[in-house]
């Protein structure tokens, strides 16, 4: 058992490397692999695998794998969801059709949910989404957060980066290295330097050497 459960870890990080390396081919074999093990050890490894096909953003490897769970008759769970969002992240309208998929077939979004979503899009539907989630009393996770900075830079807001980073510190959900890092080397990029070295004198987190490597 050990050994076949140390096995369906390689082959997730084989599945992202090929398909960070643009090897879609090797992919799709090493998906194939997951699903013989998946046979074997029934259907507690479909998370895992559906998590490892959401780390490599493919949502082509992501349908297949959702096929390949239908067609075993897996009953679907609220995280395979979130799953098949995340994978997606690079396409919002693919994410959004898996977000409202999730609501049909009876399931209600959680906090999970609306971050995997909130990663597919840009500046202004991140913030509609962010207030959709606290109309619904929904509390906002550190992650949250750090992915509406992260979208926010990505869509080069930094004005609206920094604001965000800013917010996380309302004790509800305190701001994550990679966010404060993220915002650093947007206001780095965009040589807005005051605010860069208003930042690392805030105290608002240790530099680290990201941190710097940002800066540079």
């Amino acid at each position: 058992p050990h050994t076949v459960l140390a096995r369906t870890k390689n082959l997730g990080a084989f599945l992202v490397s090929s398909v960070e390396l643009g090897r879609m081919a090797d992919a799709r074999r090493w998906l194939g692999k997951m699903e013989e093990i998946s046979e074997q050890i029934g259907g507690a490894a479909n998370l895992d695998f559906l998590s490892g096909v959401a780390k490599a953003a493919s949502p082509e490897l992501a349908k297949s794998w959702w096929s390949y769970m239908r067609r075993k008759a897996v009953t679907p769970r609220r995280e395979h969801y979130d799953a098949l969002i995340s994978a997606s992240r690079e396409v919002f309208s693919e994410a959004q059709r898996w977000f409202q998929q999730l609501i049909n077939d009876g399931f209600t979004p959680e906090v999970s949910s609306y971050t995997a979503l909130l990663a597919a899009a840009n500046a202004d539907v991140a913030e509609e989404l962010l207030q959709q989630m606290l109309d619904e009393n929904l509390r906002p996770s550190k992650r949250t957060y750090s992915t509406l900075v992260q979208v926010m830079a990505k869509s080069s807001n930094v004005a609206r980066a920094v604001q965000w980073l800013e917010l996380s510190q309302d004790g509800t959900a305190p701001p994550s290295e990679a966010s404060y890092n993220t915002v650093i080397g947007a206001l780095a990029g965009a040589k807005r330097w005051g605010q860069v070295e208003e930042l690392l004198r805030s105290g608002m987190m240790r530099p680290d050497i990201f941190t710097y490597n940002n800066i540079l």
